[in-house]
């Protein structure tokens, strides 16, 4: 075997730093990836959103869209946070498939679909315009903001009521007196005080709250109302969602009891059980 000559050690050093150099270059072209198409920035605003990095999200926005969740009605029901959490649902997108996209000079519409944790999918759209800075989503209009909410609340009052049932059935003792046990437990693993069956959005909605019964998220005021107890039981309840501010964060009120059903008007008051079920 030939011994090792300088040269030779030389040419080694000098192919050892070209690889680590080389590998800088990766990570950082890695780091600094910047999404250069409508469906990359949907894609990047997804994948942003899913890990909780929502000041990526706001710079992947139009100017004025970074604006409306800082104005008003909608940053008091949560801002930007409360709806990229929504649009995720809380951080469990599985992945984002492109189903078509259609640019038109400065303009741009992505449409796509969400697969979450779970198995279930949702199918939604996007538009984009073109910043000097890259393709940014637009502002929602305000039918999208009220959309979006409303099917929250809905959302909300079918989970409440599958934690009511679930509650009763497990621990044997009717539903709760305070929905703060339906919430997930500070250290430990659930019990009947805390039972754990609410999602982390709503069972941080449920903590936050000053009113034992009474909460708000994503632009609705949720209020509960348990029953008597004829038996030592509680066999009944209500839960009322009214829009924190009518025909801006909603247009809609919802009802819903031990029934399950959930029922709704469109009059600015707070559904009960004889209007019209969903």
């Amino acid at each position: 075997m030939a011994p090792t000559t300088r040269k030779d050690e030389m040419d080694t050093r000098f192919i050892g730093l070209v690889a680590v150099v080389l590998t800088l270059l990766l990570f950082v072209s890695a780091c600094t990836f910047t999404p250069k198409s409508p469906s990359e920035v949907v894609k990047a605003f997804y994948a942003a959103g899913n890990g909780g990095k929502y000041s990526e999200c706001e710079q992947l926005l139009s100017v004025p869209a970074r604006n409306v969740f800082k104005e008003g009605s909608v940053a008091a029901s949560g801002g930007l946070k409360a709806a990229v959490d929504r649009k995720t649902r809380n951080g469990t997108v599985e992945r984002v498939d492109i189903l078509s996209e259609e640019t038109r000079g400065e303009g741009s519409e992505v449409a796509y679909k969400v697969y979450f944790k779970g198995g279930e999918s949702h199918e939604d759209d996007e538009e984009l315009i073109k910043e000097k800075d890259g393709w940014k989503i637009t502002v929602p209009s305000k039918n999208n903001l009220i959309s979006e909410n409303e099917a929250s609340a809905i959302h909300s009052l079918v989970t409440l009521n599958m934690a009511e049932i679930t509650f009763a059935a497990t621990y044997n003792a009717g539903f709760v007196e305070t929905l703060s046990r339906l919430g997930a437990p500070s250290l430990g693993s659930p019990d009947v005080n805390h039972a754990d069956l609410l999602d982390r959005a709503l069972s941080a909605s449920v903590a936050s709250s000053t009113a034992s019964n009474t909460f708000t998220k994503d632009g609705y005021v949720f209020t509960y109302a348990p029953g008597t107890e004829p038996f030592g039981r509680i066999a009944r309840y209500t839960v009322t969602a009214r829009p924190v501010k009518y025909g801006k964060t909603g247009r809609r009120s919802f009802y819903t009891n031990e029934t399950a059903v959930v029922r709704a008007t469109s009059e600015n008051r707070p559904a009960g059980r004889d209007d019209n079920p969903l």
